[in-house]
C-alpha cells in the first residue's frame, strides 16, 4: 500500500499509529495523520507559518481535541490499527495531488494537501489556524521540487531514531550486505550509504525501504514490525 511513500511519508503514517495507539483508537484517523505530520515534517509548516510558535500552538489543539476523545486504556503498539474511512480518502487525495504535480512517489506534503481536502476535525483546525487548501498548494508548490536527496554518511555516523534490526541487502542479488541492530536514523530512498572495512570503501543508494512483519503467533490480527531491509544498489567501490 505505502510503496510509493517517501521515507518520510511512510514515518508520519508510522508516527499517526503510533498517536492512535497512544490516545486508545481503533482506527487511525486525520487528526493522528496530522499529529504524524507535526512530529515528522516541521518544515513543511515552518513553510506555512511566520514563526514556530504557531506549529506549536496547533499541534497543542490537536492533542488538547485527541484528549476529549481517549480512551482510559492505551492500546499496544504493536496492534496493526486500520485506517477509518476518512483517513483512507486522505490518502487516496495525496495520490491524486501527487499525480497533479507528475510526482512519482507520494510525500508528507501530499498528505498535508490530501488532510485538506477531507472534512474532519483535522481539516476544522487547519482551517481555524488560516491554512486552506488553495494557499497551501501555492505555498508548497513555489517551493524548489524535491525529490530524493542525497546524504552520504557511513552507518556508524547514522544518528539515534529506531530500536531495531535494519538488513542493509544488495537490491539486485538480494545477498544481504550488513545488519544493523543498534539504534540507527533510517535511511530514505535516495540516500547514499558508505560501508567502510579493511577490504576497502563502498558506496550504495537506497533504491527501497521495506517494513517487515513477523506473522501472529496464533489467530490474533495484531502484528509485530520485526525488521526493516533496505535494499542497496552499488555506485562505486574502492580497495
Amino acid at each position: 500500500m505505502f510503496e510509493r511513500y517517501t521515507e518520510k511519508a511512510r514515518r508520519a503514517i508510522f508516527f499517526a499509529r503510533y498517536e492512535a495507539s497512544r490516545y486508545g483508537s481503533p482506527f487511525i484517523t486525520n487528526e493522528h495523520i496530522l499529529l504524524g505530520l507535526l512530529r515528522e515534517e516541521k518544515k513543511i509548516f515552518e513553510t506555512l507559518f511566520s514563526d514556530w510558535e504557531k506549529s506549536a500552538r496547533l499541534e497543542e489543539q490537536v492533542r488538547a481535541q485527541q484528549e476529549k476523545n481517549a480512551s482510559k486504556e492505551q492500546i499496544p503498539a504493536s496492534v496493526d490499527l486500520p485506517l477509518d474511512n476518512p483517513a483512507k480518502r486522505v490518502l487516496a487525495y495525496a495520490a491524486e495531488e501527487a499525480e497533479r504535480l507528475n510526482d512519482r512517489h507520494i510525500g508528507t506534503e501530499h498528505l498535508l494537501l490530501g488532510l485538506l481536502r477531507e472534512p474532519s476535525p483535522a481539516f476544522e483546525i487547519l482551517a481555524a489556524n488560516g491554512i486552506d487548501l488553495r494557499n497551501t498548494r501555492e505555498k508548497l508548490h513555489a517551493e524548489p521540487r524535491r525529490n530524493h536527496y542525497t546524504i552520504p554518511y557511513t552507518v556508524r555516523e547514522l544518528q539515534t531514531a529506531a530500536d531495531l534490526q535494519v538488513e542493509f541487502v544488495d537490491a539486485e542479488t538480494k545477498r544481504l550486505i550488513e545488519v544493523v541492530t543498534s539504534q540507527i536514523a533510517l535511511p530514505a530512498i535516495g540516500d547514499e550509504i558508505v560501508f567502510e572495512s579493511a577490504e576497502g570503501t563502498r558506496s550504495f543508494r537506497v533504491v527501497d525501504v521495506s517494513y517487515i512483519f513477523s506473522e501472529p503467533p496464533s489467530a490474533s490480527s495484531t502484528r509485530q514490525l520485526s525488521k526493516i531491509r533496505v535494499s542497496l544498489k552499488i555506485t562505486s567501490e574502492s580497495t
